[in-house]
């Protein structure tokens, strides 16, 4: 087993495991990491959850309420409809999103073709930001809004005219966040799908040259002696090419003559 293969196995999930119990450590604590968001729609989950009914939300006096519905109710589902009113119970569902989004940067790295190795690297550095850990704890709309927007543009990626998908995603992060989301990421859409139709080998070309960069001196040589080994068949193939063109006659000129 080389040493790449041993970190990917042991190692990097290792240190996710270490991650994850960071995430979680003291998620119900009155200091982590957080912003001034958090409060008002813990007060409005909690408000909502009193009144029985999905909707309307219910905010206090003083508290005005721009967003959509879906991450109240997620905090209305995971206290169940308040009885389990706990900071853990209601940060939890996030932190599930956050570790989703790593599972899916994972998966998406491994889709596109790249080595488990490098996977895992892919996946623990967006937990390592602090942007990641800031946000994607506390009882906030970005984590599950940063799922569903990344979901959107990872099943194109990793299914091939997956758009149908794509939009409910998308839809699905409209109701954490504003359906503003629409017109940004609609429009990333038709840029994405533009590119994939009008130059649909570039991506492919363009893995090729990063692995022939990211190519070991062993897989050069491997590569070399297998084109040692086809170099006869490739030379006839040429020889043929060649013969082809001096005995090309285009409409109303005469044929090259063959060579003796």
């Amino acid at each position: 087993m080389s040493p790449t293969e041993r970190r990917a196995r042991f190692l990097w999930p290792l240190v996710a495991v270490l991650g994850a119990f960071v995430y979680l450590f003291s998620l119900d604590g009155l200091y982590i990491p957080h912003i001034g968001d958090e409060a008002p729609y813990i007060e409005i989950a909690r408000l909502t959850a009193e009144s029985g009914s999905w909707l309307p939300l219910k905010t206090g006096s003083g508290l005005e309420n721009t967003k959509p519905p879906l991450l109240y109710w997620l905090g209305i589902v995971a206290t169940d409809w308040g009885s389990n009113w706990t900071l853990f119970r209601l940060r939890v569902p996030v932190v599930l999103f956050t570790f989703a989004t790593a599972v899916l940067t994972f998966w998406l790295s491994r889709k596109l073709g790249y080595e488990r190795e490098t996977a895992w690297i892919s996946a623990l550095t967006f937990l390592g930001f602090y942007s990641s850990f800031q946000y994607g704890r506390p009882f906030l709309i970005n984590s599950p809004e940063t799922f569903f927007v990344f979901l959107s543009f990872a099943l194109p990626l990793g299914f091939r005219e997956s758009w149908f998908a794509a939009g409910i995603a998308l839809g699905i992060a409209c109701l954490f966040k504003s359906f503003a989301l629409v017109a940004p990421v609609g429009l990333a859409f038709v840029w994405v799908g533009g590119r994939r139709r009008l130059f649909p080998g570039r991506r492919s070309i363009r893995e090729g040259q990063f692995r022939l960069l990211r190519g070991s001196p062993q897989h050069l040589g491997a590569t070399a002696q297998e084109n040692l080994r086809s170099r006869p068949a490739a030379l006839h193939l040429r020889h043929t090419h060649a013969d082809r063109l001096l005995h090309y006659r285009p409409s109303g000129r005469r044929p090259h003559p063959a060579p003796s």
